[in-house]
């Protein structure tokens, strides 16, 4: 069964987008940044690169996976994915975080950066209608971690995400003390990823199978055969 939900009547999709396939979401990435802008940039005034329009870093040059929420055809959320194995945020940027401990250089260790969702778009709308729409971005991101081997997840949240990820039956194995970035109050969590986190987050949802639309990478999985890894644990 192929998950496809709705915001305001509309439909909305998760899309994995992997570096071989950046050709084919041109559109799609380019509105991910002027999110990212409007967010990190407008919003919560963080001192990030940005050209005035677009907000992007050294690490997007660094062929991440990106796991984009769209409404309508709208890119409305995103989230960052880079393997521990080269740079990362938390490694070169945010050290302190890590507070004495080693973060791994593993293909199956991640670190998930750039965390986002479009609230503008929801105002007159529930929390609750934002809430799903986060959902649906950590169950793709669980997904595609599920299906490519990746074990672990790294991620530095504010508090309000992390009271929800609680609530949805998401802690991190461990999590950091608070500190401070810009005006943010924010932890690194330390997660894993497994079933039973996918399946507590669907549960959470109300759904059954995958939220991920088809497209190019879901083409290549099912081509090697290992969808089911993600779709039916």
């Amino acid at each position: 069964m192929r998950y496809a939900g709705t915001i305001g009547g509309k439909k909305n999709v998760i899309e994995i987008v992997t570096p071989d396939a950046y050709g084919v979401y041109e559109r799609e990435l380019n509105q991910m940044f002027k999110l990212r802008h409007q967010i990190f940039k407008d919003r919560l005034r963080w001192s990030v690169p940005s050209d005035g329009r677009l907000e992007r870093d050294e690490f997007d040059d660094l062929n991440p996976t990106y796991v984009l929420a769209l409404d309508d055809d709208t890119v409305v959320g995103c989230w960052r994915m880079l393997p521990t194995t080269g740079p990362t945020m938390i490694r070169d940027v945010f050290p302190e975080l890590l507070e004495g401990k080693s973060l791994p250089s593993s293909k199956h260790v991640w670190e998930s950066s750039r965390f986002t969702v479009a609230c503008q778009r929801t105002q007159g709308r529930s929390l609750a209608t934002i809430n799903r729409l986060t959902l649906e971005i950590v169950c793709g991101l669980t997904e595609y971690c599920l299906t490519e081997g990746i074990y672990e997840v790294l991620k530095v949240y504010d508090l309000p995400i992390g009271r929800l990820l609680v609530r949805i039956g998401c802690p991190p194995r461990w999590q950091s003390g608070v500190h401070q970035i810009g005006d943010t109050r924010a932890v690194l969590g330390w997660f894993d990823a497994t079933h039973s986190l996918l399946n507590s987050v669907r549960r959470s949802m109300g759904i059954s199978g995958s939220v991920i639309q088809p497209g190019p990478w879901l083409e290549r999985v099912n081509s090697n055969n290992h969808i089911g890894v993600a779709i039916d644990g």
